[in-house]
């Protein structure tokens, strides 16, 4: 990690890199000469694992990395810059990457973007998502790398075998130091991209206008002759057989120069003027129109010209339209989804894409068997089924696009968005026709299910949804409810708190449309020890939940502080990750609260575990707490998972009175409730539980008690097998 003067945000780029528990590592920071406090705060850190090098002023970057590459004694060198922030367990999927492929010399990973305390949105991540996915992992980055000068990417590993075949780095003081290296590798190594996200740059003012500098024409041409130097050599046996780049080199590489920029500075503003009249008055005379015709036309009707074309089939087939499968914090969808299996129905999965494949449950990835990821989306099939479904009824057709243009079903809309939403759907309903589904069922009543209900007409079939929590409570999310709604089959939530919510806030529930029915487990999974055994030395704290605002960590971690300062022994063991680019702003601040309290050696953050080792967990703990809160964008816990989980292995829970919570537990008799953000009353009931080993006993009981009555999904799912069978 090269360093000069990156006080401001070097300390949190080393803690990241310090969490990386699943391989063993040395960090060296080599600062050239710092004036700010970068070194001491290097030193603060007391960590055996972190070296400091000192190197004059002088010394070139070449000459820096150079020193590492001569004290490493390691299979693999990383190099990364201070306003890099790894994500958990980057070194251990790069390194598994490397090893897995012997010829690779040099590799890269995906990441994303946060400028000061913003990130990129979460429509923008997706989007970004969304393109990746299309970009094959075996690009060519060798021309990539001639064309462009350099792979730009703020973290990479090297394997060191290929640094010291090649040499290292020159140490002539200039900024091509690093093309020259990368072209030699991968002259004579493998360069492959690891198509994950496991990292952040930070860009902030003082790096700004140093990142959108471009190469000035001396620059450019040093690069032309040093590249131009290198194909003429022995090297270049990667380019064998192809075409001399150096034309596109120059096309390309010249356009992105300073000075090139200065000679055409003049047409340019030329031609901006142009553009900025057509599209201040035409572009944004459109757009008012838009915008303003949107609100009127809500009434615009979404079965006109529309005839059912329902297909009777044996047995039913029925398909769960979800944006991301398998999703780790969405566990409940998988069982219910494996319940359904059971009880005999035919269900198909349609997904846009898989997370958390790692640590997904043995159960979701046989599911995985049985499920269509629709990205990228073919072409070709994308053309047939817009023929087929404009041909079968071009006015029901032409009707739904103008439904979608017609109402306003998300935060970010435009008529692109429209567009993009309708090709989703037309794509979504021909992959449902070739599988012969009856009904289309969306689990979340979010964007998706405004997609769902659009292809169930295009096709001709019913269509129902489920509100469950985000996607109800969410600000972001409140848009287009009655069009979900009203046009169903029927709607689900899950508590009686979601159904008060719905009927009063969101939609007047008609005709008896709305249902309650609770999630559920598989009780048989979590099998708890007739009796816990009394601990004299430290108790066992556990609390599993996502590093995000609504689980209310940060009130936790200052009880924890509080039961610390008492005088009391326990070790506190939280499980989960942050949700990556949408919460990492969250779990960044959560993990500097963590150390400004000094909390290190009692709390510790676990990462995301399979649910293997979460269920172990559950069996050697004393104590759940789960804090929830309600975040500012009003996101907030229902139902949380983990908490019936734990009342399910007869642990005694603390949590807070906000939301459904109360419907699951019971104050006293099958847990403990205080109030949300009250890190004193948490204290308490944390204090209460340590000293009194009969109390804990009783609630645990109680809470399995209330598990099986409630939270049975062999109970529960009957209620989804019946309203399946009666309305498809």
């Amino acid at each position: 990690m090269p360093a000069w003067n990156d006080g401001c945000h070097i300390g949190s780029a080393i803690e990241l890199v310090l969490k990386q528990d699943r391989v063993q590592f040395e960090l060296v920071v080599v600062d050239r000469s710092s004036t700010d406090d970068t070194v001491s705060i290097v030193d603060s850190f007391g960590d055996s694992r972190v070296k400091l090098i000192r190197a004059t002023q002088n010394a070139s970057a070449g000459a820096c990395h150079n020193m590492v590459i001569a004290r490493c004694k390691s299979p693999f060198l990383a190099t990364m810059k201070p306003h890099v922030l790894l994500l958990p367990e980057a070194f251990d999927k790069m390194v598994t990457l490397c090893e897995n492929f012997p010829d690779i010399g040099m590799a890269h990973s995906y990441f994303f973007c946060r400028t000061g305390e913003k990130i990129e949105s979460r429509e923008r991540f997706r989007e970004r998502q969304e393109f990746l996915s299309q970009i094959q992992s075996d690009t060519d980055y060798r021309t990539d790398l001639l064309i462009r000068g350099s792979i730009r990417d703020g973290f990479r590993i090297y394997r060191s075998e290929a640094l010291r075949t090649v040499g290292g780095y020159h140490e002539k003081k200039g900024i091509l130091e690093e093309t020259r290296l990368t072209l030699r590798v991968a002259d004579r190594f493998d360069v492959r991209i690891l198509p994950e996200y496991l990292y952040c740059i930070v860009e902030h003012p003082a790096r700004k206008g140093e990142a959108s500098n471009r190469e000035s024409l001396s620059v450019w041409g040093q690069r032309i002759f040093h590249t131009n130097r290198f194909l003429k050599s022995s090297n270049g046996r990667f380019l064998s057989g192809k075409q001399n780049p150096l034309p596109g080199l120059f096309l390309k590489s010249f356009s992105e120069t300073r000075s090139w920029r200065k000679t055409i500075r003049l047409v340019m503003r030329i031609r901006q003027r142009i553009r900025r009249f057509f599209r201040n008055h035409w572009r944004s005379l459109r757009n008012r129109a838009y915008y303003s015709l949107v609100p009127h036309l809500a009434w615009w009707p979404i079965d006109l010209f529309h005839s059912p074309g329902r297909r009777e089939s044996s047995p039913k087939r029925i398909a769960y339209y979800i944006w991301r499968f398998p999703v780790l914090s969405q566990t409940f969808v998988c069982r219910e989804l494996l319940s359904l299996v059971k009880s005999g129905l035919s269900v198909f999965i349609v997904s846009e894409g898989s997370d958390d494949l790692e640590t997904a449950q043995e159960q979701a990835r046989g599911l995985m068997e049985n499920t269509l990821y629709m990205l990228p989306m073919k072409v070709n099939l994308l053309r047939q089924y817009r023929n087929f479904f404009f041909r079968r009824n071009p006015f029901a057709y032409c009707n739904l696009f103008l439904f979608v243009l017609t109402h306003n079903y998300a935060r970010n809309k435009s008529f692109e968005v429209d567009l993009s939403l309708f090709t989703k759907a037309v794509y979504l309903a021909g992959v449902l026709k070739d599988r012969k589904i009856d009904h289309i069922h969306s689990p979340w009543a979010n964007v998706n299910a405004f997609t769902a209900l659009v292809a169930s007409r295009l096709l001709g079939i019913t269509y129902s949804v489920q509100g469950r929590a985000h996607d109800l409570h969410r600000y972001s999310y409140q848009f287009a409810y009655r069009e979900k709604f009203d046009n169903a089959e029927f709607v689900i939530t899950n508590t009686s708190f979601n159904k008060s919510h719905i009927e009063t806030c969101l939609w007047r529930n008609r005709n008896g449309k709305l249902h309650t029915i609770y999630n559920g487990i598989d009780l048989s999974e979590f099998m708890p020890a007739r009796a816990r055994q009394s601990r004299e030395t430290e108790m066992r704290i556990l609390c599993v939940a996502r590093l995000i605002e609504p689980k209310g960590l940060v009130y936790l971690l200052e009880a924890c502080k509080i039961l610390r300062d008492g005088g009391y022994r326990f070790r506190c063991e939280i499980i989960g990750a942050p949700e990556v680019a949408l919460d990492m702003n969250y779990y960044l601040s959560l993990k500097r609260l963590h150390v400004t309290l000094g909390l290190q050696d009692c709390v510790h953050f676990l990462g995301a575990k399979p649910f293997s080792e979460v269920l172990k967990k559950y069996g050697d703990a004393d104590i759940f707490v789960l804090p929830c809160v309600i975040a500012e964008d009003g996101t907030r816990d229902i139902v949380p998972n983990s908490l019936i989980e734990a009342m399910a292995m007869k642990l005694p829970v603390i949590s807070t009175t906000i939301s459904a919570i109360p419907e699951m537990v019971e104050d006293r008799v099958s847990g403990l409730l205080v109030p949300p953000q009250d890190s004193n009353a948490l204290a308490d009931a944390m204090v209460q539980l340590i000293e009194d080993e009969q109390l804990r006993a009783t609630l645990g009981t109680n809470a399995r008690e209330r598990v099986e009555e409630k939270f049975d999904i062999h109970k529960n799912i009957e209620g989804f097998v019946s309203l399946f069978q009666s309305k498809t």
